[in-house]
Order: C-alpha cells, then sequence, then structure tokens
C-alpha cells in the first residue's frame, strides 16, 4: 500500500491531471486547495522513500525560479520590514515551492501521456464552464466569477483553459471526444468575455490563435473529411454559438465601454476627478518614480502601497488602497526593486526555455504551444491586472508549469527503483 508499482501511481496521476485542469476552471479556490494538497502528498511521499527525489535537467528551470522568486521577495521585504511581519506576508509565497516536490510525483506517468490528461481535463472543464457562466450572466447579469469569487482571476484561469481545450483536438480521436474539445474551448472563451476584464479580452484572441495555430494541420483534416451535409451542420452549429455569445456578451461589452465613456468624460471636465483610468495612472506614475527612487531592492512587500502615495498627483487617491498595483512588473518593481523584476522574468521565461530546448522530444509541438499559451494567459492581463500574488493564480502557474516539466522524456528511474523504500 505504501508502496505501490509506478504504473499505479502513473495511472492515479493520469486522473489527477484530468480533475485538476478540470478544478481550475471551475472550482475557484478549491482548485489551488487540491493543488495544495497534491504538493503536500508528493513531499510525505519523497520523505517515506515512496519516491524518489530526482529532477532532471529540464526541470530545473522551473524549480530554480520558483523557488528563487519567493526568496527574492522575502528578502527584501527583511531589509525594511520586522520578520514578524515579513512570515505572515510571505506565507502564501510557499505555493511556489510546490514544483520543487510535485514534479517527481507527476513523472511516474510517462511523458507522452501528460499534456493530453490536461487537455482532456481542460476541456471537461470548459464544457462545465458554459451552463455556470451562462445560469450567472443571466440571473445576476454583472461580471461573471462564478467559484472564484473575483473576475480577474477567473478570466486569466478561463483563458488557460480555452487554449487547453482547444488543443485537445485531434484527427485520430472519435466525433465525441472533437466536438468536447470545442465545447470547452466556447465554454472557456465565453467566460473570459462574460468576465468584463479587459486586459483578458486581449489576450483571448491571440491564446486561440496559438492554439488554432498548434492544430491548423488537424482543423484542415477533419475539416477535409467531414462531408457537405455535416460541414453545413457544423457551420449552423457555429453560428448559433456565435449568436448566443453575442447575446450574452454584447450588454456585458458594452456596459464596459459605457464605464471607459463616462470616465473620459468625467476627465475631460475635471482631470483630477477619482475615476478608474485618473487612479490608474496616478498609480503607474507614482510606481514609476517611486522605483527610481529605490530600484535595487524596492520598498518590501509589505509597502506596497505606503511607497507610491506620496507621488500621487491628486492627494484624495491617497485614501484607496489595493493589494496590487494593476501591472505586474511594477509591483515586483516595488516589492523587490530590480531583483525582483530579474526573479520575476526568470519564473515567466522558464516554461518557454523549457518548451524551446525541448522542441524535438516527443511532444515538443504540444509543449510550445502549452507554454504559449500558459504565459500569454497570464502575462497579458497582468499587464493591466493581477498575474500574481493570488491564491488560484499562483497555484494555477505552479501546478501548470509542474505538469510541463513532467511532459518532457528523459532517462527514467526503474520501474524497482521508483517503487520501493
Amino acid at each position: 500500500m505504501l508502496y505501490p508499482p509506478v504504473a499505479d501511481l502513473g495511472r492515479r496521476n493520469r486522473v489527477a491531471f484530468v480533475l485538476t485542469f478540470a478544478a481550475i476552471a471551475t472550482i475557484g479556490s478549491g482548485g489551488t486547495v487540491l493543488i495544495a494538497l497534491f504538493g503536500a502528498w508528493a513531499l510525505i511521499s519523497i520523505v517515506v522513500g515512496r519516491l524518489p527525489f530526482r529532477l532532471s535537467r529540464s526541470d530545473w528551470p522551473v524549480a530554480l525560479s520558483c523557488l528563487v522568486f519567493p526568496l527574492v521577495l522575502v528578502a527584501t521585504n527583511l531589509l525594511q520590514t520586522p520578520p514578524l511581519d515579513v512570515a505572515a506576508k510571505s506565507l502564501p509565497l510557499l505555493t511556489f515551492l510546490i514544483p520543487v516536490f510535485l514534479i517527481a510525483r507527476m513523472r511516474m506517468t510517462e511523458p507522452a501521456e501528460v499534456l493530453p490528461a490536461a487537455f482532456l481535463g481542460a476541456a471537461i472543464g470548459g464544457l462545465v464552464l458554459l451552463p455556470l457562466v451562462i445560469g450567472e450572466a443571466v440571473i445576476w447579469g454583472d461580471r461573471v466569477a462564478v467559484f472564484a469569487g473575483n473576475p480577474g482571476p477567473f478570466s486569466v484561469t478561463s483563458l488557460f483553459i480555452a487554449g487547453l481545450a482547444a488543443l485537445h483536438l485531434s484527427k485520430d480521436r472519435a466525433l465525441s471526444g472533437n466536438l468536447l474539445a470545442l465545447a470547452g474551448c466556447f465554454g472557456a472563451s465565453l467566460a473570459v468575455v462574460l468576465s468584463g476584464m479587459r486586459g483578458s479580452w486581449v489576450a483571448l484572441p491571440i491564446v486561440l490563435a496559438v492554439a488554432a495555430v498548434a492544430r491548423r494541420a488537424v482543423i484542415i483534416d477533419l475539416w477535409r473529411a467531414v462531408d457537405s451535409r455535416r460541414r453545413l451542420a457544423v457551420v449552423a452549429a457555429a453560428a448559433g454559438c456565435l449568436i448566443l455569445a453575442g447575446a450574452l456578451a454584447v450588454p456585458a461589452i458594452t456596459a464596459r465601454i459605457a464605464i471607459l465613456e463616462s470616465d473620459l468624460s468625467l476627465l475631460e471636465t475635471d482631470v483630477t476627478a477619482p475615476t478608474s483610468l485618473n487612479l490608474r495612472r496616478n498609480i503607474y506614475w507614482g510606481s514609476i518614480k517611486a522605483f527610481a527612487e529605490r530600484p535595487l531592492t524596492g520598498y518590501g512587500m509589505s509597502h506596497e502601497w505606503a511607497a507610491i502615495t506620496p507621488y500621487f498627483e491628486e492627494p484624495s487617491f491617497k485614501a484607496f488602497e489595493f493589494s496590487h498595483l494593476h501591472n505586474v512588473f511594477l509591483t515586483v518593481a516595488i516589492d523587490a526593486g530590480i531583483f525582483g523584476i530579474a526573479a520575476l522574468i526568470f519564473v515567466i521565461g522558464a516554461p518557454l526555455w523549457i518548451a524551446w530546448h525541448t522542441r524535438d522530444r516527443i511532444g515538443g509541438g504540444d509543449r510550445a504551444a502549452y507554454a504559449l499559451i500558459l504565459v500569454a494567459a497570464f502575462l497579458i492581463p497582468g499587464m493591466t491586472n493581477l498575474m500574481f500574488f493570488h491564491d488560484i493564480l499562483d497555484a494555477v502557474w505552479v501546478f501548470a508549469a509542474a505538469t510541463l516539466c513532467a511532459s518532457v522524456p528523459v532517462p527514467r528511474l526503474q520501474a524497482s527503483e521508483g517503487a520501493t523504500p
């Protein structure tokens, strides 16, 4: 029981991949708890000798980046904050340590089976999202967030899931599997639009374009294999989906445009008006000026808002307070200066580095698409809103990055070495 065969661990992993990627899309912080449990179980398994602690050369960029990033944030905060306050502020950063232990557990699954399981889970999650977001939009008529509680993180995870669901398309799959892929992609894409997050709207066509390019040969082959009657049915179904999406999305889009127009008209009459645009402009300029004053180590995570308010052009804006600065680079720059920015670039670049340097191995094309979708889904919205420093987003990033590592074929331990103490 304590030391099951590697094959059993691999089979359980595949189920876990499917369930977790489905949960990422649908259950909000419940997905965070699930990922944390997986990480804790992997650590326990390593400690008791159930798993060998082994990281391959291709794993190290993700493992090191997820170690360096929180360490830099904690170290720079310690320079200017009492240790007890730093400890309380740093607890959420423990999430970034999960890949160090989780990759070893994930590697019990054959690498070629890892990403297909993730794509299947994403397609299921996107399909489940479809009735959830439609129901929330119809009943409440506000920006949807389902169980995430916040449209920002919800839009980012939905973006990620939309791209992965599209990658579930395959010419070797039954019609039902490809329909699941399309339905999952549609459901997650609709969730992005109905979230009302404009930064995620910008990223959506980019994410879908990456998936379409990665699956272009599959799409062409599937279209050619369908007779004219079925093509008409596909076109009709697509038109119906677009009409449904339009009926639900147009009110959300027009509402966001109306808010933007209202802000602009207020600024025309009073440049000091406390509009969203004006407040964000003050945050950005205040952050840039504060960073210029202390560029090396920043001000520490505990002093983010206090660091920038002295540079606000409008004193009345000091009454506001946000948990982040609506731009991940400015947030990290204020928190940890140049060292923090370097660590952030390391975290963002690690999946891309792995995908590029393993492009010639089995599954290289899928890894490249996966890494590009992951980075685009997080980074583009993160330029105007959240990317990290939220339990859902941190957990999804580390789990997704660890999954990418596990998909890389590397020399493996023999089954007897991986299953016995």
